[in-house]
């Protein structure tokens, strides 16, 4: 599936959709050491355009030292990941419409209005290379300019859909000066402890990143589950970031882990791409993308340890499991054709409406599947974050991120198992439908 395509020729199907790009987006992000920001961009180049328009929109370059403020911060605009990230989440959930695009500046003001303060309260006098508008006009006016951008921001709120924006907007612009004054408090008391570095991260650039998420899916649609995957997915990011307590890459923990469990015929091996972790019960061999099994953060051992969860689950014979393998032969046989046989069954509806029947049933059998996976997925989950914690792979400030990361994870498969049984349904009434006519 192309990176920026959305819909499914004449199916239309935006719940399956929506699964698909959001899991790939959010485990691309979580493995790859730098993101490529061009290609995200690409996909979203003509709203990008459209936002630079209605950003200048807002802070009019008018005469006097507002206006030459506000003509000097636009120019200093930087990689703009605020609304990339609310702009994809958008197009994954539905379409960018108005309403996104006051989000996405109303989030940008606040981010710019932020670093305005920011500068003053650190007595900086440069920002990307350039001089701070507190080093060119002074503390009061870079104050002042700053209140008066967030005096903009409530301009924006227009519509009852912006306002029930308010409380993600008033999160952001609470948690924004507490991450900044306790940044501020750590340094003076020179602080740099691990806990005290995450209470920062999660007020400043994860509540950020997560309420550009949020806006962008909130939006697009009315769904509520992916509202809040789309948050956790753009809050998910720094956890990649956060090394695990003894060092140990994902090759070490996975290796460790099987160990423990007295699993000598199991191998850890490294394979190219991202979304390739994965447990080969016929090979017996645990793969870990390259990002995993070198990587030493908190996500990367939780990726690790989950896979050799389903390792233990089968050499203890875990019933769920056993009953997923013995579906994937019959799965991979409808996943190859369903696509095929249920266009063609609604092209045919009227004069052979049991080939759409049969279509019907082979999606079931991917249904079922998903809906199987669940309890394997959450059961090798548990068993990873029981085995991180009583070994001391991440420490108390630590787990509960591996936590967090293994829910994001387990959530991933309860919106696909939704959304295959909405979209189940939907091809249900259209074939009740076709047969009425």
């Amino acid at each position: 599936m192309g990176f920026c395509k959305k819909k499914y020729g004449l199916l239309s199907l935006p719940f399956r959709f929506l699964f698909v790009h959001l899991q790939n987006s959010y485990f691309t992000i979580w493995n790859s050491a730098e993101m490529d920001l061009t290609r995200f961009s690409q996909c979203v180049e003509r709203e990008f355009a459209l936002f630079e328009t209605k950003l200048r929109e807002c802070l009019p370059c008018f005469d006097g030292t507002m206006g030459q403020m506000s003509e000097y911060v636009l120019r200093q605009k930087g990689k703009r990941l605020r609304p990339l990230i609310s702009f994809l989440t958008a197009k994954t959930c539905g379409e960018v419409n108005e309403a996104t695009y006051r989000a996405a500046v109303v989030l940008e003001l606040l981010h710019t209005a932020s670093l305005v303060h920011d500068d003053v309260l650190d007595e900086s006098n440069l920002r990307r290379n350039l001089p701070t508008a507190n080093n060119i006009w002074g503390n009061k006016a870079a104050i002042l300019f700053g209140d008066y951008i967030y005096g903009k921001c409530l301009q924006l709120i227009e519509t009852k859909e912006d306002f029930e924006l308010l409380s993600i907007y008033s999160k952001v612009a609470r948690e924004l000066p507490q991450g900044e004054l306790l940044q501020k408090d750590l340094s003076e008391a020179q602080n740099h402890d691990i806990n005290s570095y995450f209470a920062v991260i999660d007020r400043k650039t994860a509540s950020m990143f997560g309420a550009a998420a949020y806006t962008g899916a909130k939006t697009a649609c009315r769904n509520a589950s992916y509202v809040e995957a789309a948050e956790q997915f753009g809050s998910f990011k720094a956890y990649s970031k956060i090394p695990t307590e003894n060092n140990f890459t994902g090759k070490e923990v996975a290796e460790k882990m099987l160990r423990d469990n007295d699993i000598t015929d199991v191998s850890v091996r490294c394979v190219e791409g991202q979304l390739t972790d994965h447990y080969n019960p016929v090979t017996k061999v645990v793969n870990l993308s390259k990002a995993v099994y070198y990587g030493n953060s908190v996500a990367s051992a939780a990726v690790a340890a989950h896979e050799c969860g389903h390792a233990v689950q089968h050499a203890e014979g875990y019933a769920w499991l056993q009953l997923r393998s013995s579906l994937v032969p019959v799965v991979n046989f409808a996943s190859k054709w369903v696509m095929w046989v249920l266009l063609a069954g609604m092209i045919l509806i009227q004069s052979f409406p049991q080939l759409l029947l049969a279509g019907i049933v082979l999606f079931a059998l991917t249904t079922l599947f998903s809906f199987v996976t669940l309890p394997v997925e959450i059961n090798a989950s548990k068993r990873a974050l029981a085995w991180i914690d009583a070994h001391r792979i991440t420490s108390d400030s630590t787990h509960p991120k591996a936590q967090h990361a293994l829910r994001l994870a387990a959530y991933t498969y309860v919106v696909a198992a939704l959304s295959s049984l909405a979209t189940l349904f939907y091809y249900v009434m259209i074939y009740l439908g076709g047969r009425d006519d």
